[in-house]
């Protein structure tokens, strides 16, 4: 799992002081930094392995947003006006600055934030050790991969929360190998019916593992008309593939 680090940019001591207390109260593993440096805070984001989140008031927030999009690197962000929240990410979410259940509310955004995550990872079991050493470098990268042997915990309903997973996240990895289990096959059934309901808003990169022979996918998969990447080619090229891949 990712340690969790929340940014605060800005002056605003009582929402740091408020918010703080409230992680406190309900034992939650975020690490909150305050600072005033943008080029610190910065660096703080390529450089620290772990997740980020934001707090901001308006101006540092949208100068750091900004910088981290000229630098290639992501963080989830809240960012905080003089007048209310707004939570960047895909959408915006607004709070009264005046909303008496502001911070339950903000405290609420953070938790579900944490847990997004960049893209689904669809595998046959057998491949696992092709297949993890990939989303670890992803996480190295700060990309947070949804990876069910990572995430699925003993007495969870493991295709329930699969299904629900992907309906929520919209960007799939397909890793294909020379054989692709009933399991993984019914995964990806979901998933080309997720990405036709809504094609502008969904992404598909199937990534052709090792030990695949032929030179495409199945055609039975329908997965052939998704430009894939190819682990068996240069190795270092495919990771910074998909790296970009989960930027736009």
């Amino acid at each position: 799992m990712h340690e969790s680090k929340l940014l605060l940019i800005g002056n605003n001591t009582e929402i740091y002081r408020d918010i703080n207390d409230k992680l406190k109260q309900n034992q939650s593993d975020i690490i909150i930094t305050r600072l005033k440096d943008i080029s610190y805070a910065l660096k703080l984001i390529k450089t620290e392995q772990c997740y980020h989140l934001f707090i901001s008031d308006r101006d540092p927030g949208l100068e750091l947003y900004s910088e981290m999009r000229n630098n290639n690197c992501s963080a989830q962000g809240l960012l905080l006006t003089s007048k209310e929240y707004h939570i960047s990410v895909d959408n915006y979410f607004s709070f009264s600055k005046n909303s008496k259940t502001l911070i339950d509310d903000l405290f609420d955004e953070i938790n579900a934030l944490i847990k997004h995550y960049d893209v689904f990872c669809s595998y046959t079991r057998k491949y696992s050790d092709d297949v993890v050493p990939v989303c670890s470098e992803l996480k190295m990268m700060k990309k947070r991969p949804w990876l069910d042997q990572w995430e699925i915990k003993p007495g969870d309903e493991f295709e329930e929360e699969i299904e629900h997973q992907i309906k929520k996240i919209k960007k799939y990895f397909i890793f294909i190998g020379d054989n692709v289990g009933d399991f993984q096959k019914r995964e990806i059934r979901q998933i080309i019916k997720q990405y036709e309901k809504n094609k502008n808003d969904k992404k598909v990169i199937p990534i052709l593992l090792k030990s695949l022979k032929e030179k495409t996918p199945d055609s039975s998969l329908e997965l052939n008309k998704h430009n894939h990447v190819d682990l068996r080619e240069n190795y270092d090229d495919a990771l910074e593939k998909l790296r970009k891949s989960l930027i736009a």
